[in-house]
């Protein structure tokens, strides 16, 4: 029963007020702004209360009393506000806890170019993914995006080592699909809509599932 959306995506390093007045005006035929609340590099764009944030230092700065107005203001014109978040690649979160990373075969932190990952099946991740979503509609967003919710497509030999035991072998597919269904079963008494952005290539196993 969704709207179709057409939306401006604004960069977390865009995310002042001018800036986002700037886009807001630019809704012609859009009706929404998406806002990158937290980048691939793990920094918050608000001071979360969240355990994770507070305990790893991961809390950006409060949103100004400006900023605030700004996004009310727009939400009382109609335009429909979308928070973005990314989970899985995180740097800052990555390198400061040494419970939530994937690990390679030596039980360092596995890396690839895009940096570290963290582990979809880590429950901290996942409870620090339910807090963050329920600050950001607590702040007025009318929905979350989670980006990011992948799995590291890995060479020929190449294993993992993941954050718990589980009961069910691991995989790409459980991990992602597990980390999706436990993050949207802890939110389903929420008010606003919770979606996540799936590729097939990177979220999951990098080939057609059957």
């Amino acid at each position: 029963q969704l709207q179709q959306l057409r939306a401006i995506f604004v960069k977390a390093d865009e995310l002042y007020t001018d800036k986002i007045q700037e886009y807001a005006d630019r809704l012609v035929v859009g009706n929404a702004l998406v806002l990158e609340m937290k980048p691939q590099s793990g920094a918050l764009k608000w001071n979360s209360k969240a355990w994770s944030a507070t305990a790893f230092s991961l809390a950006g700065d409060p949103l100004s009393a400006e900023m605030q107005t700004l996004l009310a203001q727009l939400k009382q014109k109609g335009v429909y506000l979308v928070a973005q978040i990314s989970i899985c690649r995180d740097e800052l979160y990555g390198s400061r806890s040494t419970v939530v990373t994937l690990r390679n075969d030596a039980g360092f932190n596995y890396t690839d170019e895009g940096g570290l990952w963290l582990d979809a099946y880590s429950l901290d991740v996942r409870n620090y993914t339910v807090d963050m979503v329920r600050e950001l509609y607590d702040m007025g967003f009318d929905e979350v995006v989670l980006a990011d919710v992948m799995h590291p497509v890995l060479e020929e030999g190449v294993t993992l080592q993941y954050t718990r035991e589980m009961s069910t072998p691991a995989s790409p597919i459980n991990a992602v699909c597990g980390f999706a269904l436990s993050v949207a079963d802890e939110l389903k008494e929420r008010d606003g809509v919770l979606s996540i952005y799936v590729n097939s290539q990177s979220a999951l196993v990098g080939r057609e599932l059957t």
